[in-house]
């Protein structure tokens, strides 16, 4: 399985309040290039179906050996700019690596309540 970001050429949302604006989307697959081709063909997470409907092109950017969960921990710490190699870079903070939350051997059910690294 593995957790993959996408950058959004344009973002998304109401522009009358940068926060209610997306960039980014993560998810997560057993196959990445089927769950691409389920994002570009419409059946995939509405933020894509949105970012479709507009012409608004996406690309993966990063991807993370994971699951469900390490997607959650990862969503939960609202942190896609400065995972993004594309926007990094000028994200006030910088850019950092992730460091995953426990070895990659150790199945777990929630990272909820691992310590954030960054």
């Amino acid at each position: 399985m593995i957790v993959y970001l996408l950058h959004f050429e344009t973002p998304l949302g109401n522009p009358d309040n940068p926060r209610a604006m997306a960039s980014h989307y993560i998810g997560w697959a057993h196959d990445l290039a089927g769950r691409m081709r389920d994002h570009r063909s419409g059946h995939g997470a509405a933020l894509t179906r949105a970012a479709n409907e507009r012409g608004i092109s996406y690309q993966v950017v990063a991807t993370w050996p994971g699951d469900r969960a390490l997607e959650r921990w990862i969503k939960l710490r609202k942190c896609a700019p400065r995972l993004c190699p594309i926007c990094a870079q000028a994200h006030p903070l910088g850019p950092f690596t992730i460091r995953l939350p426990v070895p990659d051997l150790v199945q777990v059910q929630s990272y909820d309540r691992v310590e954030c690294p960054f």
